[in-house]
């Protein structure tokens, strides 16, 4: 097939359902892959087939292709799971700045240490469940990520080795339901500090109204209990 001119396959391809040229066509050949990300299919490419995109266990080079789809049409994005990829800081940094959509994240065991430049904007405020457990990710990073999610409601951040008290104590997290934080180095003390400071000065939970403590707050406590 080298000798086919690239528009025509593209051609071909584009009489395709999207998801079939992405999961099956692209594992032909090298070339064909890397024609499955092309942005003249990815503009025709409808919104289930880009809310089901999943490169679990894919190589650097297939998560580069991805990061053009996410760069050429964020909005479309709803869920990612990119917990089997070989992703960077950077991959996710891009992810969280262009996916505006975007609702569940799963990027666990990250390669590489945080780097602390100027971290890039996150746009994904939209973002209820996000799993960042197996990395390398720090208090500093921790705090920015939880300052920009509001919406925030389910967070791992489990075998995070890095993540101390201060973690818990600075971050923000006004939405939070659920919080794996097994085998981080996080006491039991300074997550009920940061629990009862949030309690009394939420704008979202009054002095007095116990359910709403035990309805918001209260499984966060219960998880960490549990992992430690």
């Amino acid at each position: 097939m080298e000798v086919l001119p690239h528009s025509i396959t593209l051609l071909i391809f584009s009489y395709l359902p999207y998801k079939f040229v992405r999961t099956t066509a692209s594992l032909v050949c090298k070339a064909w892959r890397q024609l499955a990300y092309d942005k003249s299919l990815i503009n025709y490419a409808t919104e289930k087939e880009f809310s089901e995109i999943n490169v679990e266990d894919a190589s650097a080079e297939i998560v580069n292709y991805f990061l053009q789809a996410v760069k050429w049409r964020p909005s479309l994005f709803h869920r990612i799971d990119l917990s089997g990829a070989k992703t960077t800081w950077e991959t996710f940094h891009k992810i969280a700045h262009n996916c505006t959509e975007l609702i569940i994240l799963n990027m666990a065991r990250i390669e590489g240490k945080v780097s602390h430049p100027d971290y890039p904007l996150i746009q994904a405020v939209k973002l209820v469940e996000l799993n960042l457990s197996e990395t390398m990710i720090d208090d500093c990073l921790f705090v920015f990520i939880t300052e920009r999610l509001p919406r925030l409601g389910i967070l791992n951040v489990s075998k995070c080795y890095n993540l101390t008290d201060l973690a818990v104590e600075k971050a923000s997290l006004p939405s939070l339901r659920f919080l794996a934080l097994g085998e981080c180095k996080v006491s039991v003390d300074a997550l009920l500090c940061a629990i009862d400071s949030r309690y009394w000065h939420s704008n979202s939970v009054w002095p007095g109204e116990r359910n709403c403590f035990s309805d918001s707050i209260a499984p966060a406590l219960l998880l960490l209990l549990h992992c430690t």
